[in-house]
């Protein structure tokens, strides 16, 4: 099975100790394996590839804020003064009856609730941070799980 294929167009950036390459990076291989099909939500995202793309930023020591149970769920954390805004999206395209979710925070946690349901606390774990996410500016982690359709904004507060 192939992985990927990747064409080089660009010189890559140096960023810390590693390199990040702009995105004229061809993922052809992962839009192949996918049969991805325009203006449908029919193709089916497989997993290997993002394992993959991960592990670079895995063996060069980056810490991920978020962390999910499902490996073709995307998420997107939008922090502010009044708490964070965490951002999924599915492209399983199938419902998953239960996402886990470690999500890193900076300061107390209260309240974990769907966006769409303010009304429903989401039972949640609140750990203490490592040194190493202290060092990072977390101040520990908070882990919850949640039913995920295609979509759903969580509010940590």
């Amino acid at each position: 099975m192939t992985v990927a294929r990747i064409e080089y167009r660009s010189p890559p950036l140096k960023f810390n100790t590693g390199f990040i390459h702009q995105n004229h990076v061809l993922f052809s291989s992962v839009i192949k394996d996918a049969r991805f099909v325009a203006a449908e939500l029919r193709e089916k995202w497989p997993p290997a590839h993002r394992r993959f793309i991960n592990a670079w930023a895995r063996r060069a020591g980056a810490m991920p804020q978020v962390g999910l149970s499902h490996p073709v769920v995307e998420a997107g954390v939008l922090e502010g003064p009044q708490g964070i805004a965490l951002v999924l999206a599915n492209f399983t395209y199938q419902p998953i009856e239960q996402l886990t979710v470690r999500l890193l925070i900076r300061g107390q946690v209260t309240r974990v609730h769907a966006a769409d349901a303010p009304q429903e606390a989401i039972p949640c774990q609140i750990g203490p941070g490592s040194p190493r996410l202290r060092a990072a500016g977390f101040s520990g982690l908070v882990q919850f799980k949640i039913g995920l359709g295609l979509d759903q904004i969580v509010l940590v507060r």
